[in-house]
């Protein structure tokens, strides 16, 4: 959990080494590692959601900077973090499974299947991640860039904004504490003397070549919003919920239409894309506090993203822990359609209270 926590800069990154680094612990203790799972799955997105300084921060505010809403943008991107529910009542989840170390429904059965077995020991069934993804370096290496990423995260965001944290850009902080870490990267990887400059450049366009997927599916994301927008869908969709559907529940319905999405899509990003250009009409035709709506449609894209089996996040996590796809999927399913439905009746009661 900790691990997780931590490691808010990326979701995946999180899950690898939060798996990675926890699985002979569970296996030496006899948990299973469907638990495992369950946990560096659940402190990973709901974290990056939370702690906003990282490329999720910067890409939902490159979505929201397309509109005028009447005050900063960043401001209403902190404002979602307190009513971002659906990941506060995730991470209470796992909070209470390690405290009370207690688990339910399909998650207890393989606690107890694992149990009955004459072996603790579970094949890791990804050679990949076996010789591929263990750390063979010193952990500075990746925990000093890191530090210095998000200390840098805090300069830039105060100074892009001329001493107001609040105002300040969060893609070109973003960039610039990026761009600020891989430099440290280098040098304390060069002057160790384990790498040549050349093999740097090289570990580094390599590194640069992962992420390209990431990339495009970020620029088809701002394009499709910025074609919503062109459209006038948001302000179409709005007229017609302003019609027919009472404004207590516009906030729900918009977190139950991104949980929809992200677990038919299995990406969460894309649905922000998708439902943000929807919801900001209606904040300004209907007046609706915005982060609130905001916090909404990032929750149940996280949501969705939790429960859906196509996730990569959900792939991931079950690599990293050792785990079946499948026995992940089923085990994290009633925690996450548990979490879902408490979110689903905070969103009403705050819609009550706010509207």
């Amino acid at each position: 959990f900790f691990t997780g926590v931590v490691i808010f800069i990326e979701s995946n990154l999180s899950v690898l080494t939060a798996g990675i680094l926890s699985r002979d612990l569970f296996d030496k203790f006899k948990m299973s590692r469907a638990r495992l799972a369950f946990m560096i799955d659940t402190t990973s997105a709901p974290i990056c959601i939370l702690i906003l300084l990282n490329g999720w921060g910067a890409y939902v505010l490159g979505l929201l900077n397309n509109y005028e809403l009447g005050q900063s943008t960043v401001s209403i991107l902190w404002g979602t973090i307190p009513l971002n529910f659906y990941a506060i009542i995730a991470l209470l989840l796992v909070a209470y499974t390690i405290i009370t170390d207690k688990v339910h429904g399909p998650m207890k059965e393989s606690e107890m299947k694992l149990q009955q077995e004459s072996s603790a020991d579970q094949p890791i069934n990804n050679t990949l991640v076996k010789e591929q993804l263990v750390p063979a370096t010193k952990a500075r290496f990746m925990v000093v860039p890191l530090l210095s990423m998000v200390v840098a995260m805090f300069f830039f965001m105060f100074w892009t904004g001329n001493g107001d944290i609040t105002q300040g850009s969060g893609g070109k902080s973003v960039l610039y504490a990026t761009c600020f870490a891989v430099a440290v990267a280098y040098f304390l990887l060069l002057f160790s003397k384990r790498f040549t400059h050349q093999e740097l450049v090289d570990v580094g366009f390599k590194g640069l070549s992962e992420l390209l997927p990431l990339v495009t599916i970020v620029l088809f994301s701002l394009t499709l919003g910025a074609s919503l927008k062109e459209l006038g869908t948001g302000i179409f969709i709005a007229g017609l919920v302003g019609d027919y559907l009472p404004v207590v529940m516009i906030v729900p319905m918009l977190f139950l239409a991104g949980a929809a999405m992200s677990f038919s899509t299995g990406t969460s990003w894309g649905t922000f894309a998708i439902l943000i250009p929807i919801g900001v009409p209606l904040i300004q035709t209907l007046g609706l506090p915005p982060s609130l709506v905001i916090a909404a449609i990032l929750g149940g894209g996280v949501f969705g993203d939790h429960c859906s089996p196509i996730s990569d996040t959900t792939c991931v996590s079950a690599i990293a822990s050792g785990c079946d796809l499948l026995e992940h999927v089923k085990t994290q399913l009633p925690y996450a359609l548990f979490g879902g439905g408490l979110t689903l009746i905070a969103y009403f009661v705050a819609s009550v209270v706010m509207l």
